[in-house]
């Protein structure tokens, strides 16, 4: 009997302290709650964060959840990341109830957790999200992380997302592609001329994965679409392409769209005839050169350059010369570039093309183009250039934007922005810009109000490196950003570096802008993050204060 009862007071005792919140529990997350209203406390929040983690139990991981709508955005962003590399049976549980939240921000943000950490235990959780969920970036979501698990279930689930059709079904193609799932690609085939571009083009992607060979009549028909992001997938589609008869097949498409009224599109698919690495590239990259009138040339030489380790110039005359002499061999095909083949011209050979780099921002060369100069407006902003140049950071900045905007290339456009992220709470942001209607003409009432425009700007708040590159793309207008900074991201929606630069990464594929960074930090760090941003978009990093 003493025994029995013993054992009885044990379970209770045990079934109590289940549901209790742990001691240090409860002081990381009261910390995490006192410190979510003071902007000035974020850093010391992430630490209570990570410490949270370390628990394992269920309390920290449904707290971690809780962050990942926070208020300040690089909040959920953080409790991504931790809650990726949690330990503890409690995580995959708490995250898979959290695919029922009704915030869509968590569901798709647990979801990606899941896919992350292989959660093979939450596969039926996924697909049910991914047959049933309302919001297209939750479908999305469960799809890559299905693709990411990719056990027999996972691969079923992907299948019938497949086959159920709509936008998110084109993240099941891109997921099974991944896969290497063969037997889906006639259905993908099938999703070509869905009437959502998210679909069109995941399938466009999955068959690139696949080998689109077989399917080369299909997606060359895509050339055809109405759609810029589905025509640039169909080129990189295209360049995945083996065999003589396919490539045969696809130049007429390679054609029109380096004809493309976009020039997006256009630079995409200069961009995929690189990839592609066959003859038929140089052929159909000369024949275009002759016809391309804007900036595009310069990727076109390029290209030609990377293809043949030649140095031809700017005349499609002399390129064709040179390969109806030769024998029309190419050179070794080097690594690809993990940001792509893209880049700006040097100063060097903008010499050559004969229009010359008629001016400059902080030495970066500036072309015939439409510019958007985009500045950090940080509180250290303000601070003196050094020790011996009292003149203020962003003074700098105005200064050399003005003698830029003076001597702009005739014909060129340009705006001029910065994205402020006010340090108080609630967060505020806000998309500044000289001209919200987009670039204008270098005309000189527009020089005019764009310097008095930056005059008038208070620099305040908190650096915001994501959005400030990432809003201009809304401007399909704009060919080329040029960004100042000082610093490193504080706020906004990515502030760890790599995660910055995959999700810059991302954005750059349908907007292919070049990125030209200027930086005048004085931390090795922050300016290494510069260059790599300055690469990521294909354009120079110009230190002036180096």
């Amino acid at each position: 009997m003493r025994v029995q009862l013993w054992l009885a007071v044990a379970a209770c005792a045990l079934m109590a302290g289940a549901g209790a919140i742990h001691a240090d529990d409860k002081a990381d997350i009261k910390a995490i709650d006192d410190f979510k209203s003071e902007p000035f406390k974020q850093y010391e929040r992430e630490d209570k964060m990570r410490s949270l983690a370390k628990s394992g139990s269920a309390e920290a991981a449904n707290k971690l959840i809780e962050l990942l709508a926070d208020d300040y955005v690089h909040i959920r962003d953080a409790a991504s990341d931790i809650l990726i590399e949690m330990k503890g049976d409690p995580v995959h549980p708490s995250l898979a109830r959290a695919l029922s939240h009704k915030n869509a921000e968590i569901r798709w943000r647990a979801a990606e957790v899941l896919g992350f950490r292989l959660a093979a235990d939450a596969v039926k959780e996924l697909a049910e999200k991914l047959r049933t969920d309302k919001d297209l970036l939750v479908r999305e979501a469960c799809a890559r992380s299905l693709g990411a698990i990719g056990n027999e279930e996972a691969r079923k689930a992907l299948q019938e997302g497949l086959k159920q059709g709509g936008a998110s079904s084109g993240a099941c193609a891109r997921a099974l592609g991944q896969l290497g799932q063969a037997d889906a690609a006639e259905r993908m085939e099938k999703l070509l001329s869905a009437k959502e571009w998210q679909a069109a083009v995941g399938a466009l992607d999955g068959l690139a994965l696949l080998g689109p060979d077989a399917h080369v009549k299909a997606v060359a028909r895509c050339a055809a679409s109405k759609d810029w992001r589905v025509r640039i997938a169909t080129a990189q589609c295209l360049a995945r392409l083996t065999q003589a008869p396919a490539v045969a097949e696809a130049r007429a498409a390679m054609t029109e769209l380096l004809k493309d009224d976009d020039w997006r599109v256009r630079r995409r698919t200069v961009e995929a005839l690189v990839d592609l690495w066959q003859a038929a590239s140089v052929e159909l990259l000369i024949a275009a050169l002759g016809g391309e009138k804007e900036f595009i040339v310069h990727d076109i030489v390029n290209a030609l350059e990377l293809l043949s380790s030649e140095r031809k110039g700017y005349s499609a005359e002399g390129w064709k010369m040179w390969w109806e002499g030769s024998k029309k061999e190419l050179a070794a095909k080097p690594k690809r570039p993990l940001q792509g083949w893209l880049k700006a011209p040097l100063a060097g050979q903008l010499a050559q093309s004969g229009s010359g780099d008629s001016t400059v921002f902080f030495n970066v060369p500036v072309l015939k183009q439409n510019a958007m100069f985009v500045f950090d407006l940080s509180g250290s902003m303000r601070d003196p250039v050094s020790r011996s140049d009292t003149r203020i950071k962003f003074d700098l900045a105005r200064e050399e934007l003005a003698k830029t905007l003076s001597a702009l290339p005739k014909g060129a456009m340009f705006n001029v922005g910065a994205y402020r992220y006010s340090s108080q709470y609630p967060p505020q942001t806000e998309w500044m810009r000289a001209f919200g209607d987009g670039v204008r003409d270098a005309t000189p009432a527009h020089i005019k109000a764009a310097n008095d425009w930056i005059a008038k700007v208070e620099v305040k708040g908190w650096g915001a490196f994501y959005e400030a590159l990432t809003l201009p793309l809304d401007d399909a207008r704009v060919h080329v950003i040029y960004f100042m900074s000082d610093g490193a991201p504080s706020r906004g929606t990515y502030v760890k570096r790599e995660n910055l630069l995959a999700a810059l990464r991302r954005a750059l594929r349908f907007s292919p802008v070049t990125i030209n960074t200027v930086t005048i930090a004085n931390k090795g760090r922050d300016i290494e993050f510069m260059e790599d941003i300055g690469k990521e978009g294909g354009g120079a990093c110009s230190k002036p204060l180096n």
